[in-house]
């Protein structure tokens, strides 16, 4: 053989992964339907799937019959599917201060979870650990063995990296050291994927259940922290130097204050929690914001209430203005986003874009901006922080077991 050319076991897996792609982004399709897609012959589509079959990674869910159409006489299209029970992920997150572990078959669905919130004092050693404590006592409630787990998909978010020792170059972190602890402790292999691009393609992969998922999509995570992943032709975009979608320092205000990074008037100088915060405080009074300085009982130490009460951002005339001009940055900011990334979604994450009166007002200016009418493109993620776990999950899952073809250890 050719030393450049392709094994055959090689092209096997290819040819499977081709297939468990195709199932997951269009669900069940029938045997011809997929040798059409991928210009597979019939013969060779029916050989793999019957292995596959076999092996319980995919099943045969029933008979093709579209609705509102008569039974086509003749043989009728058998339709094939994944099974989700074939095998078990994990997924670790480290976000904010907890840790968030959750255990999911190949869809998605959950089987256990757990959540643990870290004291200052813990560090990388003992995060580790306890995380090796969790996943081992979900495996064992569960009643599952090693070689029922895929494997652990792991986050670190940027405002953990300090306490958890990753060096960052060059914009990316490395993960690698705490990847190899978790492999040796917990003997299972270990994955790792920034926070924000872990989320955007569990959002793909789990949150479009019933319909086509999108190929090209600008996930956005508005909250603790402020960022952006962009997924083309379902995997995510990084850029030459992984500096893609730094949606925080995108220049909203040109006007503005320097950012941290070098520039002037970078999003999170305009729109971040800490700054909407500072401005509060400058026109906090009884005369100018009562309804806050009612629920803060004339405290200022006590304004953080307003990112939890969302109904007070909107209360008092001068904390409106402030939170409408961060909406209005943010609305700056997205359209930006989707005028280089053309996505056929924006997905919107974080406790922020949980005030629909934030977001709405939001989505005016991007119409506004735009000439566009951004409530077709734009959806709130069906995920919320207690479910952040699923990020690991899916990244698991996508190298484990789809981009294998579903051949496991």
């Amino acid at each position: 053989m050719d030393q450049f050319g392709i094994s055959k076991l090689d092209l096997k897996r290819r040819n499977r992964m081709q297939i468990l792609k195709l199932l997951r982004q269009k669900g069940p399709t029938s045997r011809i339907d997929i040798s059409a897609a991928l210009e597979l012959t019939r013969a060779a589509v029916t050989i793999i799937t019957n292995e596959m079959i076999e092996q319980g990674i995919i099943y045969e869910k029933g008979e093709a019959n579209p609705l509102g159409q008569k039974a086509a006489r003749g043989r009728k299209k058998i339709l094939l599917d994944i099974n989700s029970n074939y095998k078990f992920a994990f997924g670790v997150v480290v976000d904010v201060g907890c840790i968030s572990v959750g255990l999911s078959n190949i869809s998605g669905e959950v089987l256990d979870k757990q959540f643990y919130t870290l004291s200052i004092e813990e560090k990388r050693p003992e995060v580790v650990r306890k995380i090796c404590e969790i996943v081992t006592r979900i495996k064992d409630n569960n009643c599952l063995d090693s070689d029922a787990i895929l494997g652990l998909g792991l986050c670190i978010s940027e405002n953990e990296y300090s306490r958890m020792q990753v060096a960052v170059e060059h914009y990316v972190p490395d993960l690698s050291g705490l990847k190899n602890e978790l492999e040796n402790e917990l003997s299972v292999p270990v994955t790792v994927c920034e926070t924000v691009k872990a989320l955007a393609l569990a959002e793909i992969d789990f949150n479009f259940k019933g319909q086509v998922k999108p190929r090209n999509m600008v996930f956005i995570r508005y909250g603790e922290e402020i960022d952006a992943a962009v997924v083309l032709q379902n995997r995510i975009y990084a850029g030459t130097n992984n500096r893609s979608a730094r949606f925080g320092h995108l220049i909203v205000n040109p006007q503005g204050r320097e950012c941290a990074c070098g520039r002037i008037g970078c999003a999170v100088t305009e729109i971040s929690r800490t700054v909407l915060l500072h401005k509060v405080r400058q026109v906090y009074s009884q005369e100018n914001t009562p309804a806050l300085y009612e629920a803060t009982g004339g405290n200022p130490e006590n304004i953080g209430v307003l990112l939890q009460n969302v109904s007070l951002q909107f209360a008092d005339r001068a904390i409106s203005d402030i939170f409408k001009g961060a909406a209005e940055y943010f609305a700056i900011a997205v359209v930006n986003m989707v005028t280089m990334f053309d996505p056929e979604k924006v997905v919107f994450f974080g406790d922020i874009c949980l005030n629909q009166a934030f977001l709405e007002y939001a989505k005016s200016r991007m119409s506004y901006l735009a000439h566009y009418r951004y409530s077709d493109l734009t959806v709130e993620s069906a995920f919320n922080q207690k479910m952040i776990y699923l990020a690991g999950c899916a990244v698991a899952i996508r190298e484990f077991f789809i981009e294998r073809g579903g051949f496991v250890r």
